[in-house]
């Protein structure tokens, strides 16, 4: 009896983890412990018949969570064996942070550690657990080898893993996961959000420019200067810069605006130019104080400042001219969306 009670306090010693070695306080009534003290990892391996559901690196979320679900046709080495509500966690590339609580039986790469306890609450706080940045760090830390880094099975299941008792692991992970949905919930509308925002943006502008967004207002206004007076006032300003344009015909008309409104050509009421490109092969050139906008600066609001300067002598042996403030700049080049900017 002695013998088997001296061993039980030899385990105990050797799963707590000492005050000293504790990575922050916790409740008076929970332990730090190893993480192998408490989930068993699961070593069993079988040889994949065909219908297995499987799992790989692959399959698995950077971050956490599962991202699909393979098979094992095909598959001609063993693979690990996982149950319904055990804990996945990929020890290759540890930096990725894969890991996954698993609601269906199936098999593994070996590459994936499986951790198992009999608890289904603390299998889910596992899985919340090793989401954690100090995890993440741990792992890094005591992984080997470069370009395919691993961390050991020993080193996870030396990890120290805070313990709440029994009665507070469910009322924790149930917490956990109604905060969680409500992230995720929010993180939904956002995306939501992000994929109409163009189409928003694009049918406020294209009301302003059909005159709809100020309709109320020219109603109260009936004193306003009309537009074809505004436009014989520019062109006699610019009389002699540019070469006389026909006036646009009915025909060439997109659509419908106020009568007080007038379709013009974009030359006849904006001086266009082009910018340059001071040669690069002379670095004094890009040793100056004015400001030279490249065309991924180009962005959809308002350019403040510029990354690169260049000198008097960069704008005089180029074609690189300077622009007075509140020009408006379109990007002719690029790939992507930066054309067009």
């Amino acid at each position: 009896m002695s013998k088997k009670k001296k061993n039980i306090e030899e385990l105990l010693e050797e799963a707590v983890v000492p005050d000293e070695e504790q990575p922050y306080e916790v409740p008076e009534n929970w332990v730090w412990t190893k993480l192998g003290c408490v989930f068993e990892q699961v070593k069993e391996q079988i040889q994949p018949t065909g219908n297995e559901k499987y799992i790989g690196l692959e399959h698995m979320n950077k971050g956490g969570g599962i991202l699909e679900v393979g098979n094992t046709e095909g598959v001609k080495s063993k693979k690990v064996v996982f149950k319904k509500n055990d804990v996945l966690y990929g020890k290759l590339r540890p930096y990725l942070n894969k890991h996954a609580h698993v609601e269906f039986d199936g098999v593994a790469s070996t590459d994936i550690l499986v951790y198992r306890n009999k608890n289904i609450r603390a299998n889910k706080l596992l899985n919340m657990y090793l989401g954690l940045p100090q995890v993440l760090q741990y792992a890094n830390e005591n992984s080997n080898g470069i370009n395919l880094p691993r961390v050991s099975p020993k080193a996870m299941d030396n990890m120290h893993f805070p313990l709440p008792p029994l009665s507070e692991q469910k009322r924790i992970a149930d917490k956990v996961e109604r905060l969680l949905s409500k992230i995720e919930e929010a993180k939904q509308l956002i995306e939501e959000a992000k994929e109409t925002f163009e189409l928003r943006r694009a049918a406020i502008l294209d009301k302003a420019f059909r005159g709809e967004l100020t309709r109320k207002w020219r109603r109260t206004n009936v004193n306003i200067e009309d537009a074809e007076i505004l436009y014989s006032k520019i062109k006699e300003s610019k009389r002699g810069k540019r070469k006389k344009t026909k006036e646009i015909n009915v025909d060439e008309l997109r659509y419908s605006i106020p009568s007080n409104w007038k379709w013009v050509r974009l030359g006849d009421v904006f001086t266009i130019t082009s910018g340059g490109t001071p040669k690069k092969t002379v670095p004094e050139f890009y040793d100056g104080n004015i400001p030279w906008v490249k065309t991924g600066e180009i962005k959809w609001n308002y350019i403040y400042e510029s990354v690169e300067k260049i000198t008097p002598d960069a704008v005089a042996n180029s074609s690189a001219k300077i622009l007075p403030k509140n020009s408006v700049l379109v990007a002719m080049y690029g790939q992507g969306l930066t054309r067009g900017r």
